[in-house]
């Protein structure tokens, strides 16, 4: 595991991050290969449709926001246009690939997305983005509670399961 160093505003928040997000990895490498195809209780998606909107969107999404930070350049604001769009296009180009290439594709974001917030610094945690309410220091603990909800719904539809 690469060792960073975070800003102390960006440490508790890289931490639970990067625990999430390891925990929603260790739970889809050690899935039965028969979840994979289960509804997720998430609309009409199966379970590797959880897990390639996670791939695909939730990281790309907080690495696109913390480059746009770190760049004091404005996120293109398409990037949170209208989720249900975006969340099906990105669910839909997936759905050919393996569920290891998709993991494997979540678990690089993840340590892509590290090490930008490694990048951080104290003047990061004030910034705005404009049509943002939050500073970016506001903002960013956000980003951990998405991975918890959908490992929440894959645990779920994994019950019964041996």
């Amino acid at each position: 595991m690469t060792e960073r160093v975070f800003a102390p505003w960006v440490q508790p928040i890289a931490e639970e991050l990067g625990h999430r997000r390891a925990d929603v990895s260790a739970f889809a490498r050690s899935a039965p290969e028969e979840i994979w195809e289960r509804p997720s209780g998430v609309d009409d998606w199966t379970c590797k449709d959880i897990m390639s909107h996670l791939a695909a969107g939730t990281g790309k999404q907080h690495q696109a926001l913390v480059r746009a930070v770190l760049s004091n350049t404005r996120v293109d604001p398409n990037l949170f246009g209208n989720a249900e769009v975006v969340n099906g296009r990105d669910v839909e180009e997936r759905r050919a690939q393996s569920i290891d290439t998709i993991i494997a594709e979540y678990e690089a974001d993840t340590e892509e997305l590290l090490d930008l917030l490694a990048q951080l610094t104290e003047e990061d945690q004030g910034r705005r983005q404009k049509g943002f309410d939050q500073t970016f220091g506001e903002a960013l603990p956000i980003f951990g509670r998405h991975e918890l909800e959908h490992l929440t719904q894959l645990r779920a539809a994994a019950e019964g399961i041996e």
